[in-house]
């Protein structure tokens, strides 16, 4: 239902375009979807593996854009799947170097590093996520 008491139907709720006509409140308090998965037009959640993967999965093909038909070719378990479809090593993904064109090998990434700071061995850990620009400095245990 629209803010102004005008039904929809349901499935234009969250489905990325403004279906009440004096306001979009058809796409206000969509659900967010966790970060290792793809977001339908919808609003529905999948697995980030299910995009591109040649199956529609969302009810609109938003999973399945253009942009994926140029490899037919499935990736096998030791590969990756960029979105433009090109497979790459799975020790490429996340490994702080763009492999795939569109960079989504790097996308999502998580990863604990820690660095010698001088040479009494204190040591900082960091969580870095290359896809956000924050930064958290955790001190590492003492010897």
């Amino acid at each position: 239902m629209c803010d102004d008491s005008l039904c929809i139907d349901r499935r234009f709720r969250c489905d990325g375009k403004r279906d009440c006509p004096y306001d979009d409140s058809d796409e206000r308090m969509c659900p967010l979807c966790p970060e290792d998965s793809f977001t339908c037009r919808d609003g529905r959640c999948i697995l980030q593996d299910q995009f591109c993967d040649g199956i529609q999965d969302c009810n609109d093909g938003t999973d399945e854009p253009d942009y994926c038909a140029p490899s037919t070719r499935n990736c096998t378990t030791e590969e990756f799947r960029c979105n433009d479809g090109t497979c790459i090593s799975s020790d490429s993904r996340c490994d702080a170097v763009i492999n795939c064109v569109d960079a989504s090998d790097e996308l999502n990434c998580r990863k604990c590093t820690i660095f010698k700071v001088n040479s009494e061995s204190s040591a900082v850990a960091y969580f870095s996520s290359l896809s956000s620009s924050s930064l958290n400095l955790i001190p590492a245990p003492s010897a």
